[in-house]
């Protein structure tokens, strides 16, 4: 059988609600809350532009883009229970997940086994992604365009917030030798991370009361490392 059934994903989730940091959230509190608008919208902007051909045909390949849904499996009971406790949360959601028990995991994925008391969590309308993929087609497409510039090794010293010379909110950004500044808008990808330095950023700015400054934290909540194995499977014979 594949690896720790707990955290296992055939057809893997890299992309949707379901099974990725919304899933293992509690609905209840405003952090989990946001988690699961923030997945849920992020998966929707990925539909609509594969859907809209906004993204030119050969970045699409590239990112190895599958509708494929995703399945969560558990090895004994307490983990069916677990699974049964986040299926009803996403069903409260609008995501359609069914329990399916070892039997009818076998025959939906034959090439996966689990124990006879054991079952899986199955999300039709999930979808994945090859992160790694994706970034280096994107950046290709970035490069693209005449105005577009990257430095690429330069470590992020410092965030300055302020006016422009335009009257408009500025935002610099110092790295070795080098301040970008930006009157529009910064793009934050560092995966995990990236809680964390939008707080940074956020912190960075006027604020009267130092505690409250201190203490929220709310991206960082937002962002956080998933533990687990993703595992794509393929019909024999099929690469």
């Amino acid at each position: 059988s594949p690896s720790p059934p707990s955290t296992s994903s055939s057809s893997s989730s890299s992309i949707s609600p379901p099974t990725s940091a919304a899933a293992a959230a509690t609905p209840a509190s405003a952090v989990s809350i946001a988690s699961w608008d923030l997945a849920a919208e992020g998966l929707r902007l990925w539909r609509e532009r594969i859907a809209s051909g906004h993204l030119p045909a050969d970045v699409v390949q590239r990112m190895e883009w599958q509708s494929c849904g995703s399945i969560l499996l558990a090895q004994n009971q307490a983990e069916v229970e677990e699974l049964k406790r986040r299926a009803t949360s996403l069903r409260s959601h609008g995501v359609h997940a069914v329990v399916l028990s070892a039997r009818e995991l076998s025959e939906l994925e034959p090439t996966v086994c689990v124990a006879p008391e054991g079952g899986a969590l199955y999300v039709e309308s999930d979808a994945q992604i090859n992160g790694k993929a994706t970034t280096h087609a994107l950046l290709d497409l970035a490069l693209r365009q005449k105005k577009f510039h990257h430095q690429l090794g330069s470590e992020v010293s410092s965030f300055q917030t302020g006016l422009g010379s335009n009257g408009l909110g500025s935002l610099v950004v110092d790295t070795q030798g080098r301040r970008f500044a930006s009157s529009q808008a910064l793009v934050i990808a560092a995966g995990a991370w990236s809680g964390h330095l939008i707080d940074t950023i956020l912190t960075s700015q006027p604020c009267n009361d130092d505690e409250t400054k201190k203490k929220e934290k709310p991206w960082a909540d937002l962002f956080r490392p998933r533990r687990g194995h993703l595992l794509e499977l393929f019909p024999c014979g099929v690469e």
